[in-house]
Parts: C-alpha cells; sequence; structure tokens
C-alpha cells in the first residue's frame, strides 16, 4: 500500500514587487487616458446643457409672444436669483437670464402690483455652470437682449451668440468646438458649431 504525503507550499501565492509595480504603471496610464476623456465629456455635456436651456429661453419667449400678441424681452441678469431680477447691459449670457412681457416695449423689467403692467419674468435662469463658460451676443442687437415682436419676429437680423467653455484654448484652432446660436429676422433659432459657414465674421472670439 502507498502511502501519500501532502507538501506545505513555502511560497506565496500574492503578488511579487515587479508584478505590483506593472500593474500600477498600467493602472497610471489607465487614468491618464481617461480623465482627460472623462473632462472632456463632462464639459461637452454642460456645453450641450446650456445651449438647449438658452434655446428653450428663447423659444419659449416667441411661443409668448405670438400667444399674446406681445412683445417678449430676453436679457442678460447678473442677479437672477433675487426675488426681482433686472436685465443688464455689462458682462456676458453666461451670468443669467429672463425672460419677460416687455408691456411697454422699454427693453427692461417693470414690477408692480398692478397686473396690467407688471411684467415679471415668467422664466429666469441662474448663472451657467464652469467657471471657463461663456455666452456672448457677437453680432446683431443680441448683445444684451433678444426681443421678439407680436408677430414673432425678432428684432435683430441674424444675431448671433457664441457658447465657449475650456477646451477652447486658441480659438482660431479650436473654434468648431464651440456653439454658436442664430436667431434669424423671422424668429427662426437653431444651432450650429462655430466653424459652419453661416456663422458671421464678426463671432471672431470667446469673450
Amino acid at each position: 500500500m502507498q502511502s501519500s504525503t501532502i507538501q506545505t507550499g513555502k511560497y506565496s501565492t500574492g503578488f511579487s514587487l515587479i508584478e505590483l509595480m506593472v500593474t500600477i504603471a498600467v493602472a497610471t496610464i489607465v487614468m491618464m487616458v481617461a480623465i482627460p476623456s472623462f473632462q472632456s465629456t463632462v464639459s461637452n455635456n454642460r456645453m450641450t446643457a446650456a445651449v438647449n436651456e438658452f434655446v428653450r429661453t428663447l423659444n419659449a419667449a416667441r411661443s409668448e409672444a405670438l400667444k399674446q400678441g406681445i412683445r417678449v424681452t430676453v436679457c442678460k441678469s447678473n442677479n437672477p436669483a433675487v426675488a426681482e431680477p433686472a436685465c443688464t447691459t455689462s458682462g456676458g449670457w453666461e451670468q443669467g437670464w429672463i425672460a419677460f412681457i416687455d408691456r411697454d416695449a422699454d427693453d427692461v423689467v417693470d414690477y408692480s402690483a398692478d397686473p396690467a403692467i407688471d411684467e415679471t419674468p415668467f422664466q429666469v435662469h441662474l448663472p451657467l455652470e464652469g467657471a471657463k463658460t461663456t455666452l456672448r451676443g457677437k453680432f446683431g442687437t443680441v448683445t444684451n437682449r433678444v426681443t421678439f415682436l407680436a408677430s414673432g419676429y425678432a428684432t435683430a437680423t441674424n444675431g448671433q451668440l457664441i457658447l465657449c467653455n475650456d477646451q477652447i484654448k486658441v480659438f482660431a484652432t479650436d473654434k468648431s468646438k464651440a456653439r454658436i446660436i442664430i436667431i434669424s429676422q423671422i424668429g427662426r433659432i437653431r444651432t450650429v458649431a462655430g466653424d459652419h459657414a453661416d456663422v458671421n465674421a464678426a463671432v471672431n472670439s470667446c469673450t
């Protein structure tokens, strides 16, 4: 009868130092590739959201103008979070914006207890996310405001705004990453890339 013996292993089955170093090196390379890609994705998503939110406000303003047969204005605001936000002519649209029925056609939001003259905004948007996100009116009268008449027409002819983020390092080479919001005189609103043929030459920077 044969006897069997069981030998006890003398060596650990864990990683060796070299294997551990290789694993760390591979993980580091993967992270170096993945993190910038993730940051770019987040940045692009923010840009898409910002464009959609602004266009949504413009469409709502035009719809309100047509529905009520009255002038409606969207203006940039540097205090959108307060109880009675106001329009501003300084800074960019990234500060925030408001949309209101401009009953007296003066492009200024007026507050009153009298509903016949009150212009309390029906839409208020807080500042855009991202420290380097900018939204600027560059061509037409859209530097400070966009106004729709009772006909749905815009008061600016082919007004254009540019939305940029931190991916645009050198505008001349990175402008395809920007988004341009074009507002035609008949009130049509569309978004194109920064290098689109319909972008006016005046839209030549993010500032």
